[in-house]
């Protein structure tokens, strides 16, 4: 199921850390990679589309708070077609925090 909408880099990472929080509990991981929190609430979400640099932007605000938080999804055209490569979270990016 990854691989529907990851490249195999990154599907390997999060197959490591999977690994390693069968063994330790938590890992690198300790939220939702969609919400960038481990509460998975969301509202008013806006999506760009891909820029030159094949980043999509995805805005949007928590509940309840309704603080307003920013996703960069880093796209590469693979042969099966346009995988993430890579999730920005503010200035964190997935795959360095999973390495």
């Amino acid at each position: 199921m990854l691989r529907k909408y990851l490249d195999e880099h990154l599907v390997s990472l999060l197959l490591a850390d999977r690994e390693c929080a069968k063994k330790e509990g938590i890992c690198h991981l300790d939220f939702t990679l969609l919400w960038d929190s481990q509460d998975p609430s969301a509202y008013d979400l806006k999506i760009s589309p891909a820029d030159a640099s094949n980043v999509v932007r995805v805005e949007f605000f928590h509940a309840p708070g309704g603080a307003k938080t920013t996703i960069r999804y880093k796209m590469v055209k693979t042969p099966d077609g346009w995988r993430i490569a890579d999730i920005v979270y503010k200035e964190i990016s997935l795959a360095k925090l999973l390495k």
